[in-house]
C-alpha cells in the first residue's frame, strides 16, 4: 500500500485541479489515498456515489454533485472509475476535484465580457459555473439547450441563463463523458450592446470617410479654382502687354539672354518685313543659315526698335 499512497501522491501533484485521489472499496473501506490526514480526518466520499458502483453494469467513469468539503471549506467534486485489483477485487478510483479550480482552469482565456460558461448534466443539474451562482446550490432546470444525439440541435439557442436567470444567447456541446454538458452563453443585453457599439464604430468610421473624402474634393477643388484664376489672370496680364505694345509707335522686340524671340509688335514687322518669315516665339538667326538677315541686337537691353 505505501507504494500505491507514493503513486497517488504523485498523480495529485501533476494535476492542480486534483485535491486527493483515493482507492475505496464500495462499501466504503479505504485501499489507499493519497491525502496523508485521511486517516484521522476520513475521507468525504459520498456513500450513494459509491454505491452506484456496487452495480457489475457500471464501467464507466462517474461524476458526483457538488458537495461541500468541511475540510477544505470549498465545494467539490468526485470522479470516480471502477477498476478491479489484485487481492481487493472490484475497487473504485475516486478524484476529488476542486470546483473553484476547475472553473478556473476553464475561464482563464475568456475575457470579462458577461460570458457565462457551466458544466451540468443532461437531467439539468449544474455541478460547475462561472460565474457562481448566488446561493451556490445545484439548480435543475429546462434552460439547457437541448442536445440530440451527441450534438446541440441548433448553432445557438436564447434561454434563461442557468446563473442570473436572464435572457441568454447558449450553445452547449457534450463533454467526454455522455451525460455532462458543456453550455457557454452570453446575456442578450451584453450581446446587443456590443452589435450597437460595433455599428457606432462603423457609422464613426463612415463618418470620417466621408469628411476625409470631402476635404480632399474641397482642396483639389480649391486648388483648380486658384490655378483657373492665375490663368486668367496671366492671360489678362498679356492681354494688357499685347495692348500696350501695339500702341506703340516705334518698333519691338524682346529676346531672351540666347537671342530667341520672345515677343514683338506689329509696328516692328511693319518698319523691318524682310524679318516676318522669321518671327516665331523662339526663333533665332541661327538656325537660319545661308540667308541674309540683319543680326540680332546683341546689346544688353537687347531690344531692337526704329523710328
Amino acid at each position: 500500500r505505501k507504494q500505491i499512497t507514493t503513486v497517488l501522491r504523485s498523480q495529485v501533484t501533476q494535476n492542480l485541479l486534483v485535491r486527493e485521489i483515493s482507492l475505496i472499496q464500495p462499501d466504503g473501506s479505504v485501499i489507499a489515498t493519497s491525502d496523508p490526514n485521511a486517516d484521522r480526518l476520513g475521507i468525504e466520499v459520498p456513500a450513494a456515489f459509491l454505491a452506484m458502483f456496487n452495480d457489475p453494469a457500471v464501467v464507466g467513469a462517474k461524476l458526483s454533485s457538488p458537495v461541500a468539503s468541511t475540510r477544505r471549506a470549498e465545494r467539490v467534486l468526485f470522479f470516480g472509475r471502477p477498476i478491479l485489483m489484485n487481492g481487493f477485487g472490484r475497487a473504485v478510483a475516486v478524484a476529488e476535484i476542486s470546483i473553484a479550480r476547475l472553473t478556473a482552469s476553464t475561464i482563464r482565456d475568456i475575457a470579462g465580457d458577461g460570458t457565462e460558461i457551466t458544466l451540468e448534466r443532461n437531467d439539468g443539474e449544474l455541478l460547475a459555473s462561472h460565474p457562481p451562482r448566488p446561493d451556490g446550490a445545484p439548480q435543475r432546470a429546462g434552460s439547457t439547450p437541448t442536445i440530440t444525439n451527441g450534438a446541440p440541435t441548433s448553432d445557438t439557442q436564447t434561454v434563461p441563463s442557468r446563473i442570473t436567470g436572464d435572457e441568454v444567447y447558449a450553445i452547449s456541446h457534450p463533454a467526454i463523458y455522455a451525460d455532462l454538458i458543456v453550455t457557454s452563453a452570453m446575456p442578450r443585453a451584453s450581446v446587443l450592446a456590443s452589435v450597437r457599439t460595433a455599428q457606432r464604430n462603423i457609422y464613426l468610421g463612415a463618418l470620417i470617410l466621408i469628411v476625409l473624402v470631402v476635404a480632399n474634393a474641397f482642396y483639389w477643388w480649391r486648388q483648380m479654382v486658384r490655378n483657373r484664376l492665375a490663368r486668367d489672370e496671366l492671360a489678362q496680364s498679356k492681354a494688357t502687354v499685347d495692348q500696350a505694345l501695339e500702341s506703340m509707335s516705334d518698333g519691338f522686340l524682346l529676346l531672351d539672354h540666347e537671342n530667341r524671340a520672345i515677343t514683338w509688335n506689329r509696328r516692328f514687322v511693319e518698319l523691318h518685313p524682310w524679318l516676318q518669315p522669321f518671327l516665331e516665339a523662339g526663333a533665332t538667326l541661327q538656325r537660319q543659315e545661308g540667308v541674309a538677315v540683319p543680326a540680332w541686337p546683341t546689346t544688353h537691353h537687347r531690344v531692337a526698335t526704329a523710328d
